[in-house]
């Protein structure tokens, strides 16, 4: 999905079942959480979409009634969009390689292939429901960040690796 195809929210593609053979141990009926816990306040109520998976023959293991996702999805799409473009563009991102000679610039440029939509746009959505437009978007930044850095060393092709700039001192004076 391209940022000029927006108009609805992505729709769920795919959906792995962890259990596609339930246990008749499992049981996977309504928690019941005292009312406390089950008011609406203004974030959930403002912010997220309910989801029903089940009404959409998606499975759903979970004891937890309606899952929710970010009804800022959009706002979440654009900085995504955003920081992987700028990512991409970056010549200093061009000269980091976080992973056996593939660089940032690269992993940015991979990332914003087809689907995007279903790697780090969804899984922010649904991770983040309640997040408004802005915490969204920063949100957005924060876990294309860790897509992109996740389980990676950085190894500069530069000469940056003098003690001068590789020992850094941390403690407070």
């Amino acid at each position: 999905m391209a940022p000029q195809d927006i108009g609805i929210p992505p729709t769920v593609n795919y959906a792995y079942d962890p259990v596609p053979n339930v246990p008749p141990y499992l049981c996977t009926s309504p928690m019941i959480f005292p009312i406390r816990h089950t008011k609406n306040n203004d974030a959930i109520r403002l912010n997220t979409v309910s989801l029903y998976p089940h009404e959409a023959g998606l499975p759903y293991r979970s004891s937890f009634g309606v899952p929710h996702g970010a009804r800022a999805w959009e706002a979440n799409f654009h900085a995504s969009v955003k920081l992987l473009e700028l990512l991409a563009a970056d010549k200093s991102a061009a000269d980091v390689e976080v992973d056996h000679g593939i660089t940032i610039a690269k992993l940015a440029k991979k990332e914003l292939r087809p689907g995007i939509e279903n790697r780090i746009i969804l899984a922010t959505s649904y991770m983040f429901p309640s997040a408004n437009k802005r915490k969204i978007e920063l949100i957005a930044a924060a876990m294309v960040y860790y897509f992109i850095f996740d389980g990676k060393t950085l190894q500069s092709s530069s000469n940056c690796s003098s003690s001068k700039n590789a020992n850094l001192d941390l403690q407070t004076r």
